[in-house]
């Protein structure tokens, strides 16, 4: 199995560029290289899959291709929370649950923040570490009945503070490891490359792990982009990066950059094999 992780800021396109990047390979490791070169043809295949990006913010989940596996670190950390939670699995995934749906920090539960009469006082991850005290067998100071913070926050807390405070920074990538590597080599047919595509690297370890497995890894850059680097991202200077792409208008406008990526991608790992 030969590994691509796709790494940038939050709403730099990292799922759609994987969705895209993806499909070519597919359709290289199908025998259909020459189609690519042929503008008429592929343009046809192209704008479908910008279509269902546009239409579906969860098409990639919908991927089924004999070549190309899609994977994500976060995956680990948000079953944890789901199970942790109780919560409906979109809550997880979706934008505009983890920007409106706000965590009551004493008993764990789930409300929208449009349900409050008035804004609840949120509390930040960093806010809420700092006030820890530093014996583990105590109750933080901080909990109280009215102590809240958002979702995404919540995430970002428990992800990269909670666990890897007790189990190590590379616990996710531990767990992954765990969870895939088994199944990458069961499913593999001698004499055919494979891909899995890591949709959304955020640590220099997730990164190491692509890189000492001989992957590869793509920047993803929208200058336009006004969200900013998220909390979660801590590659900002990270120097194991390969390919840089650079959204500037609409998916069909970085279609040979896509193209030009994936050949190159395949033709690397084809010539370790």
């Amino acid at each position: 199995m030969n590994y691509i992780g796709i790494r940038g800021h939050r709403g730099a396109g990292k799922s759609s560029i994987a969705y895209l990047l993806g499909n070519t390979l597919n359709l290289i490791c199908q025998g259909h290289s020459k189609m690519l070169d042929n503008e008429e043809i592929f343009a046809s295949f192209y704008n479908h899959w910008c279509k269902q990006l546009m239409e579906s913010e969860n098409c990639i989940n919908e991927v089924d291709t004999d070549y190309v596996y899609f994977e994500s670190f976060s995956d680990q950390i948000k079953t944890f929370i789901r199970l942790l939670l109780g919560c409906p699995e979109e809550y997880l995934y979706e934008d505009k649950y983890k920007d409106s749906i706000v965590i009551n920090l004493r008993d764990l539960s789930c409300k929208h923040i449009n349900s409050f009469p008035e804004t609840p006082k949120l509390v930040t991850a960093q806010e809420f570490y700092k006030s820890m005290p530093y014996e583990y067998d105590e109750t933080p100071v901080a909990i109280t009945m009215n102590t809240y913070m958002m979702l995404r926050e919540f995430i970002m807390y428990f992800g990269l503070e909670v666990m890897q405070r007790f189990f190590g920074r590379n616990v996710w990538v531990k767990s992954l490891k765990a969870n895939s590597e088994m199944y990458d080599a069961f499913y593999e047919l001698p004499g055919h490359t494979y891909y899995k595509l890591f949709i959304d690297l955020k640590t220099p370890a997730e990164a190491t792990y692509i890189k000492q497995a001989n992957g590869v890894i793509v920047n993803v850059t929208r200058p336009d982009n006004k969200k900013g680097q998220s909390g979660l991202e801590r590659l900002g200077r990270d120097t194991r990066i390969d390919y840089n792409i650079v959204v500037t208008g609409d998916l069909y406008s970085i279609k040979n950059d896509i193209i030009n990526i994936a050949k190159d991608i395949h033709n690397k790992f084809k010539n370790n094999e």
